[in-house]
């Protein structure tokens, strides 16, 4: 009998401990689990900050923000471009209108005046050679010479615009003429001040320069004018262009 009573008071102080216990485990895990991510202790921490469960994406949202996002620099430069191209253009200002002088472009249905008035001395001729009396023989020749007193005036013998003022000791003082369309004409053995410049518009008969002393390469043939005329660089018969002169 005195077994039983000291039995059953030490079954249900076991009991009461055990219960205890349990209650304090159950306890002490639920505040484990409670504890927030930015208190774990630094063996845990990963160097990444601390986030929230409730802020932490979903892969189908990050994935969907990627698809709808730029995610590289290329996309971005497309990006800027789309943007700059649906931007309006600034206005250019109107530029101010020039007085530029007009001519007439020279072209097959045309004829060219003569620069000056005076007897052939050599004639044009590029297939068969010439005698040259300077030079004291044979050779092309892909000019006209034509004879005229020192300082006789000679005309542009077509609109067009000056392209070069030059000299050189074979042909002396030139002007040559840009009249379009592949046509050009140029006049040498002139006086050394000639009437126009590069880049002047000069008109069909407009005076360029005048007849001077003739180089020590044509010295033979006295004071004249070397007249060439050439389309698209090839040298052309000036009296094939030139107008017919009243006999």
């Amino acid at each position: 009998m005195k077994d039983k009573k000291r039995f059953y008071p030490a079954v249900y102080s076991t009991v009461a401990a055990a219960l205890v216990l349990a209650f304090v485990v159950s306890v002490y895990n639920a505040g484990k689990n409670n504890t927030a991510p930015e208190q774990l202790n630094a063996d845990e921490n990963t160097g990444a900050a601390a986030v929230a469960k409730n802020d932490v994406k979903s892969y189908r949202e990050i994935s969907t923000e990627a698809a709808t996002q730029p995610t590289n620099v290329t996309e971005k430069a497309a990006e800027a471009t789309t943007a700059a191209k649906s931007r309006p253009a600034p206005q250019a200002q109107a530029a101010a209108p020039a007085d530029e002088p007009h001519y007439t472009l020279f072209d097959d249905t045309r004829e060219m005046s003569w620069p000056v008035e005076g007897r052939i001395v050599m004639d044009y001729s590029v297939d068969t050679a010439v005698y040259d009396k300077t030079l004291d023989q044979y050779r092309t020749n892909s000019s006209l010479c034509i004879s005229a007193a020192a300082d006789t005036e000679v005309a542009a013998a077509a609109d067009g615009i000056v392209e070069a003022v030059s000299y050189d000791k074979v042909n002396g003082n030139s002007v040559m003429i840009n009249h379009g369309n592949g046509w050009k004409t140029t006049y040498s053995q002139l006086r050394e001040d000639v009437n126009v410049t590069e880049g002047e518009v000069v008109c069909e008969g407009d005076i360029i320069g005048r007849i001077g002393a003739p180089s020590a390469y044509s010295e033979a043939l006295g004071t004249h004018l070397d007249f060439t005329v050439s389309r698209d660089e090839a040298s052309v018969d000036p009296k094939t262009v030139l107008k017919t002169l009243d006999e």
